[in-house]
C-alpha cells in the first residue's frame, strides 16, 4: 500500500480518527480540498469510522488520492512509513496518535488542540494550524517537511510511561 514506486515521490498523509464532528471531519475535508485546489499531488490514508461516516465517506470516496481503511485495521505500522500524521480534532484529552507519530519520527500536522500544543513545535517536528485553516501554509507542508522529529524529548518519556502502563 505504501510503495513509493507505485505512487511517485509525493507526500503520504495519514489520519487515524473517527470521522465525526468533534474529531474535525469538516476540517479534514477542507484541508484535502485546499491541497487539491493548490494542485498538489499526494496520497491521504484515512483509518476511521463514526456516526458521520456516510456524509464524510461519500465526499472522501470521490477523491482518487484518498485511501479509506476501516478503523479496525491495525495501523501502527503505517505511522513510521508516512510523511505526516494529520490530526484535525476540535478537542482531545490525550491524543495517542500524535505521541506515536512523534515517538516514531513522523512529523505531525495538527489543529491547535492543547495536547498538540504541548508536544508539536511548529516547524520543528510538525505544524500547528488553526481550526479554520486560515494559517495553513500548503507550500511549507509540501516543500519544507520538518527534519528533526525523531523521539522528541517532550514525547518520549510520556509515551514510554504509556507503553509501560505507568500512566
Amino acid at each position: 500500500i505504501l510503495a513509493k514506486q507505485d505512487y511517485g515521490e509525493f507526500p503520504i498523509f495519514l489520519t487515524l480518527s473517527r470521522l465525526e464532528a468533534e474529531k474535525g471531519g469538516n476540517i479534514l475535508l477542507n484541508m484535502l480540498e485546499r491541497f487539491r485546489a493548490a494542485n498538489k499531488h499526494f496520497i491521504w490514508i484515512i483509518c476511521g469510522g463514526g456516526s458521520e461516516q456516510s456524509k464524510v465517506i461519500k465526499k472522501l470516496s470521490q477523491m482518487p488520492n484518498v485511501i479509506l481503511l476501516p478503523s479496525s485495521v491495525e495501523n501502527k505500522w503505517l505511522i513510521p512509513k508516512v510523511d505526516y500524521l494529520v490530526q484535525t480534532s476540535l478537542c482531545e484529552a490525550y491524543c495517542y496518535s500524535i505521541h506515536e507519530a512523534l515517538a516514531s519520527g513522523t512529523p505531525v500536522i495538527s489543529t491547535r488542540i492543547p495536547e498538540a500544543e504541548k508536544v508539536v513545535e511548529d516547524g520543528v517536528n510538525g505544524y500547528l494550524v488553526d481550526f479554520d485553516l486560515h494559517d495553513l501554509d500548503i507550500e511549507k507542508i509540501f516543500n519544507d517537511k520538518p527534519k528533526f522529529v525523531a523521539k522528541s524529548e517532550k514525547v518520549e518519556p510520556i509515551w514510554e510511561k504509556v507503553l509501560n502502563g505507568d500512566l
